[in-house]
């Protein structure tokens, strides 16, 4: 229900970069297409926009085990971002390697 909320706030006055964020971070059965995930991985270019997409991504490995799909899709994120996107996402996860492990 929580998740139906924040999903329906986004799509109704979130900004470009959410919406993205939040079809490639969901808990569906499928995975985020790699043209999303590229977009996304352009985005940590812009610096306005990547706090927003580090902050989505920190969050997801947040998540309980009950919610393996997110945690998983938010590892899968952060690698595409680690070898697609600025070079800060590499210091960024060596600062939160603790996040990951």
């Amino acid at each position: 229900l929580k998740d139906a909320a924040e999903r329906a706030r986004v799509t109704a006055r979130g900004t470009e970069v959410e919406k993205r964020l939040l079809e490639a971070l969901s808990g569906e059965n499928w995975g985020a297409s790699s043209s999303l995930m590229n977009q996304i991985a352009n985005d940590t270019y812009d610096y306005d926009k990547y706090p927003v997409v580090m902050k989505a991504v920190w969050s997801a490995l947040d998540n309980q085990a009950s919610n393996w799909r997110k945690v998983f899709k938010g590892l899968s994120l952060l690698e595409h971002i680690i070898k697609n996107g600025n070079e800060r996402a590499v210091e960024d996860a060596r600062d939160h390697m603790h996040k990951i492990r």
